[in-house]
């Protein structure tokens, strides 16, 4: 969870590499280092993943960030030039900021 956190703090969407096949084809190959890739053993988790950092990084698209500051340990609020922000609370309690509660491990969109 904390490295998903960490793609929206940081506006990077997750990405993946996935073969139709079983990696253990890759042996004979330079990419013998995959563990595993199968797509079909994946999807799932593929869906997962993006949809929760798209759900937060949708809102920026194409936006600069204005300012980054870190509230304190663990809690984390980003400000693009749309008037969005994104607050990352990678804690394990709930935290409010600015009126808002965030979530334990989770993220919150405001404003715009």
């Amino acid at each position: 969870r904390d490295d998903l956190l960490r793609m929206i703090d940081f506006n990077v969407y997750p990405s993946f590499l996935i073969t139709h096949k079983a990696s253990s084809e890759l042996d004979e190959t330079s990419m013998n280092y995959i563990y595993a890739s199968k797509y079909e053993d994946f999807k799932d988790a593929i869906e997962i993943y993006y949809n929760f950092v798209n759900d937060a990084l949708k809102n920026v698209i194409n936006q600069k960030v204005t300012s980054r500051k870190v509230l304190k340990q663990g809690l984390v609020k980003t400000t693009y030039s749309n008037n969005k922000s994104i607050i990352v609370n990678y804690l394990s309690n709930d935290e409010v900021v600015d009126g808002n509660t965030v979530k334990a491990k989770s993220y919150l969109v405001i404003g715009g």
